[in-house]
């Protein structure tokens, strides 16, 4: 087997690992994979902004204390977690590879919630500053 068919194959395992995230979920939102999904001219969720969303949750956080996974008619996947200890973190990843997101987490010196809006390789660069670390712990 020659090695770029080997890290291909690698590639894949790892990307239907992530994606395996959101299966659980997918019934939340599989109807708004196609456009019209609530009949007022939403955009379809494209497979590239479910796959850009498990890679960020398989990445950066975990599907723990996840409550709420929906459509957004603009064709974006919106994510919730609360973990009913003052720890709330919204994602909303859209087209484009846009990334937005709100977080309030208890601790430190920062009162209030905080917005970020990123680009998925951005996302990546940043993300030491975004505090998605409380969503793996138990």
């Amino acid at each position: 087997m020659s090695d770029s068919f080997s890290n291909t194959a690698n590639q894949a395992v790892v990307f239907s690992q992530a994606l395996s995230l959101l299966v659980p979920f997918r019934d939340e939102y599989e109807s708004a994979m196609e456009p019209n999904w609530d009949e007022a001219g939403a955009l379809a969720i494209v497979p590239a902004v479910e796959r850009l969303a498990a890679r960020l949750i398989e990445d950066f956080g975990t599907v723990e204390h996840l409550i709420e996974v929906s459509p957004g008619q603009d064709g974006s996947l919106c994510f919730v977690w609360d973990d009913d200890q003052g720890n709330y973190i919204y994602l909303d990843v859209g087209p484009n590879e846009t990334v937005h997101l709100y977080h309030d987490v208890r601790g430190g010196d920062e009162v209030g919630g905080r917005f970020h809006c990123w680009r998925s390789a951005d996302f990546a660069a940043t993300s030491g500053r975004v505090p998605l670390h409380w969503l793996a712990a138990s």
